[in-house]
C-alpha cells in the first residue's frame, strides 16, 4: 500500500495488486457494502506492527458502534493477520471488540526472509507486491552514504516484527544455531504476545498453505568479506545458502511455513496446497473463509492476476511532474501539497513513450528517480537538474522489456541549457580548488558531441583520478558527494549512448567483461585485517563502489551493447573501489 493523495494520512493498495478482489467480490455477493458494513483497513506497512494495531484497535472500536452485535469480524492476510492479532493486546485499554478473526497465512512466529532484509539491507520476499512496494521506498528514501541496511532500519521497522522466535540458522557443517538472543536478532513483539487462549471473547481461526517449498533454514558463515564489515552487515552471520522445505511444519505456503501460520494446535485451522497469494483469492480458500463466517460462498468469479513489471517515476523537490496519457487503471498518483510527486505504472506498455515533464516549483536542483521492477530485479536511475519557477525539463522514457530496464530517449528543455551541461558545470565550480578535474571537466563538455560513449568512460576516468587526490589529500572535498555529483553526469551519458548503440568487435563484450570480473574477484578477496587502518572516509566509499560494480556486472550478461556498457561500468567502479583502499 502507498500513501495515498486524497488522504494525507490514508494508504492504499500498489497498483496493479488484484490478490483481494475475489475475496471483496465475494463478500459484497453476501450483502456486504464498502464503507457501510464492509471495511477495508489499509495501515502504513512500513511501520510497527504494534502502531498499526493500536491504529486497527481504535478503528475497530469507531465502526463497531454501527454494528448489530456491537462487535467485527476481521480477516487478515498475511502482515493483517498480524496487525489483527497485535490489536487483541489488553495495553491499548478496553476490549478489542472482535468476535471472529480468521487470519489467512500470517507469519505469527515470523519468516527468515526478514533476516536478510533486517542484517544486510537485501530483500528476499517472494510475495512480489511486497517487494515492489520496498524497492521503490529503499531507493526513493535512501540517503547519501546510508547503507541499504540503515536505510531498511530507519524507513520499515516493521521487517524487525517479522524475525522467525525459533532456530533457523545453521553453521556449514549443517548443525542448528539453538535460538538464543546470543546467537539471533531478536522479535521483543512476537515473542512477548499472549497466546490466543487468553482473549475467550474473540474465536480465532487460522487458514495456511502448505507443501509449498518454503524457506526454512539459512545457513551462515561468521567469515565476513570486508564489504560486509565496513557496511556493518550480518552481525549474526552472512547467509551462503537457503534451505527449503516443502513437508511438514516446516513446509509452507512458499512465503510463510506451517510451524509459523499455525503457531498453536488448539486453534481451529485448515491447509490447503495453495501458495501464499493463493491461499487468500483461490475459491477453495475463500470458501472456507466464509464458512467460518457463516457466509456463502460463489465460484468461477472473474479475477485479474497481479502485475508483473511496474515502472516508477518519483521527484525530489523542488518541482512537480506532470505526464501526459498516463493508463486509466493499475497506475498510482502520490500527491505532496497538491503537487504531483510519484508516479507507478503497473504492466508498463511495450515500447511506449512517456513523456515525464519535471516542472519547477522555486530555484534549485532536483533529482527525477526512475525504477522498473520485475520480479527478478529492478533497476533505478537518478537524472539530476536544475530549475526556476515555471521552468519545464521534458523526460522521454521508454520502457524496455528486452534489458528490463527503463530506456531514457532524449531530454528537452525549453528554457535554459540541457540538464547534462548544468551539471557539469556546477561540478566544476565546486572543483575549482583544483586545476586539474577543472581542465577535466572541460574536456568531457568538448568530447560530448564527438562521442557520447567515450565521453560516458571519460565520467569513470574523471571519477578514478577523484579518488586517487582524495586519497593523497590533494581535495578535500566530500568524495561520496563528488561522485553522487559525477554519477548524476554519467547516467545522463550512458542513456544517450544507449540510444545510438554500436556494433561490439568480435570478442569485445566477453574481454571486456573478463577484466570487469577479474578486477570484482580480485578485490571480494581482500582481507579486512589489509583495510582495517582505513577510516571510515575511504573504506565507506570503497565498499559502496564495490557493491556497484557487483550489481552492474549482474547486469552485464550476453553481447549485447547495454551489457557491454554495464560490464564497463562495473570495471570502473571496481578500479574506484580499489584505489579507496590500496
Amino acid at each position: 500500500m502507498f500513501l495515498g493523495q486524497d488522504d494525507p494520512n490514508g494508504w492504499q493498495m500498489v497498483p496493479g495488486a488484484h490478490v483481494y478482489d475475489n475475496l471483496i467480490n465475494t463478500l459484497e455477493y453476501n450483502g456486504y457494502e464498502e464503507g457501510k458494513n464492509l471495511f477495508v483497513f489499509y495501515y502504513n506497512w512500513l511501520d510497527s506492527i504494534d502502531s498499526s494495531a493500536k491504529k486497527l484497535h481504535d478503528f475497530i472500536n469507531d465502526i463497531a458502534k454501527n454494528s448489530p452485535t456491537g462487535k467485527v469480524n476481521i480477516i487478515g492476510h498475511s502482515m493483517g493477520g498480524l496487525v489483527a492479532r497485535g490489536c487483541l493486546e489488553e495495553k491499548y485499554g478496553e476490549n478489542c471488540l472482535v468476535d471472529k478473526m480468521v487470519t489467512v497465512g500470517s507469519p505469527h512466529l515470523g519468516v527468515p526472509e526478514a533476516y536478510g532484509a533486517w542484517e544486510g539491507g537485501e530483500i528476499w520476499k517472494k510475495g512480489f507486491v511486497n517487494r515492489v512496494a520496498l524497492e521503490i521506498f529503499l531507493n526513493i528514501k535512501r540517503q547519501l552514504g546510508e547503507t541499504r541496511k540503515e536505510t531498511v532500519r530507519e524507513i520499515a521497522p516493521s521487517t524487525k516484527d517479522f524475525l522467525p522466535i525459533f532456530s533457523y540458522l545453521k553453521i556449514n557443517d549443517g548443525q542448528v544455531i539453538q535460538f538464543s538472543p546470543d546467537d539471533y536478532p531478536q522479535n521483543n513483539l512476537l515473542a512477548n504476545w499472549a497466546p490466543f487462549s487468553i482473549f475467550p471473547e474473540t474465536t480465532p481461526y487460522v487458514i495456511y498453505g502448505k507443501n509449498q517449498p518454503t524457506l526454512r533454514w539459512l545457513t551462515i558463515t561468521k567469515d565476513l568479506s570486508w564489504i560486509d564489515r565496513v557496511l556493518g552487515n550480518w552481525e549474526y552471520g552472512k547467509p551462503v545458502e537457503k534451505g527449503y522445505e516443502s513437508n511438514g511444519e516446516d513446509g509452507g505456503d512458499g512465503t510463510v511455513s506451517v510451524l509459523s501460520a499455525y503457531p498453536e494446535a488448539s486453534l481451529s485451522a485448515f491447509g490447503f496446497e495453495l501458495g501464499h497469494r493463493e491461499i487468500v483469492s483461490e475459491d477453495e480458500a475463500i470458501s472456507k473463509i466464509m464458512g467460518e463466517l457463516d457466509l456463502e460462498s460463489t465460484s468461477g468469479a472473474d479475477f485479474q492476476e497481479d502485475a508483473q513489471d511496474y515502472l516508477a517515476f518519483y521527484l525530489h523537490s523542488p518541482a512537480h511532474l506532470e505526464v501526459a496519457n498516463l493508463p486509466k487503471d493499475d497506475v498510482f498518483l502520490g500527491e505532496d501539497d497538491g503537487k504531483l510527486k510519484l508516479i507507478i505504472i503497473a504492466n508498463p506498455q511495450v515500447d511506449k513513450e512517456y513523456s515525464v515533464n519535471v516542472v519547477g516549483d522555486e530555484k534549485g536542483e532536483y533529482t527525477l528517480t526512475v525504477g522498473q521492477i520485475s520480479d527478478e530485479q529492478s533497476n533505478w536511475d537518478d537524472y539530476r537538474g536544475l530549475t526556476n519557477p515555471g521552468e519545464k525539463d521534458t523526460f522521454l522514457i521508454r520502457f524496455n522489456p528486452d534489458t528490463n530496464q527503463e530506456r531514457l530517449k532524449d531530454v528537452q528543455v525549453l528554457a535554459g541549457e540541457l540538464p547534462l551541461n548544468e551539471l557539469i558545470e556546477s561540478l566544476r565550480v565546486e572543483m575549482d580548488q583544483n586545476s586539474l578535474l577543472v581542465q577535466k571537466l572541460d574536456n568531457l563538455k568538448n568530447l560530448i558531441p564527438i562521442n557520447l560513449e567515450k565521453s560516458w568512460e571519460y565520467i569513470y576516468q574523471i571519477r578514478n583520478l577523484t579518488a586517487s587526490l582524495y586519497k593523497s589529500g590533494r581535495i578535500n572535498s566530500d568524495i561520496q558527494k563528488v561522485n553522487s555529483q559525477l554519477d548524476s553526469i554519467a547516467v545522463y551519458l550512458k542513456a544517450l549512448a544507449q540510444n545510438k548503440p554500436r556494433v561490439l568487435a568480435g570478442k569485445e563484450a566477453e574481454l571486456n567483461f573478463r577484466d570487469a570480473q577479474e578486477i570484482v574477484d580480485n578485490l571480494a578477496v581482500v582481507s579486512y585485517s589489509d583495510i582495517e587502518h582505513l577510516g571510515e572516509e575511504f573504506s565507506l566509499p570503497a565498499a559502496f563502489d564495490f557493491s556497484l560494480a557487483q550489481k552492474s556486472l549482474k547486469e552485464s550478461s550476453g553481447d549485447s551493447y547495454p551489457a557491454y556498457l554495464s560490464a564497463r561500468q562495473g570495471y570502473f567502479l571496481g578500479r574506484n573501489s580499489k584505489v579507496l583502499i590500496q
